[in-house]
């Protein structure tokens, strides 16, 4: 990861070394490299998904919000980027759905759930802490190499990355 990336969108680097550490974490414990185990890194999974949700779904609030406050168009922050809208859309979307069944799963569960039950419901979690994970990255990957392609914009337009990460 560049520094450049690093400076220009500090939220989007954040959120993609948070994604690749647990991806690393999680290939090493289900390896056997590490004396962790898998069930912590289940876990890990299970509630890091929804943590970054809560990121992501502040952010789109934010990036709302500022498009509500400009004069352009709501779509003109992306430029002609078909590929980065429909990800913006998709990572919502995943996420706010996942972030959904995360809350619809922990509140119907019963009071005395039994062991194998409470199992269950960990790999659930994981499945759907996955799908954030996945949306996420997939999302990430996408703004650097857009950041890459775009590292030095003409003068008078901005990258996407730079409107939303740096509050303009």
């Amino acid at each position: 990861m560049s520094r450049q990336f690093l400076a220009a969108a500090p939220l989007q680097a954040c959120k993609l070394a948070a994604v690749l550490v647990t991806v690393l974490a999680t290939v090493v414990a289900l390896t056997g490299f590490s004396p962790v185990g898998p069930l912590r890194v289940f876990l890990l999974v299970a509630f890091l998904g929804p943590l970054l949700g809560l990121v992501v779904l502040a952010e789109t609030l934010v990036v709302g919000y500022r498009a509500l406050l400009t004069d352009e168009a709501p779509l003109g922050r992306f430029g002609d980027r078909p590929i980065y809208r429909v990800a913006r859309v998709l990572e919502i979307v995943l996420v706010v759905t996942a972030g959904a069944a995360f809350v619809v799963l922990i509140a119907t569960l019963p009071e005395n759930l039994p062991g194998p039950g409470a199992i269950g419901v960990l790999f659930v979690g994981v499945a759907l802490g996955l799908l954030v994970l996945a949306a996420v990255l997939a999302r990430t990957v996408l703004e650097y190499v857009l950041h890459r392609r775009h590292s030095d914009p003409e003068p008078g337009q901005q990258s996407a990355t730079r409107s939303v990460d740096a509050g303009e």
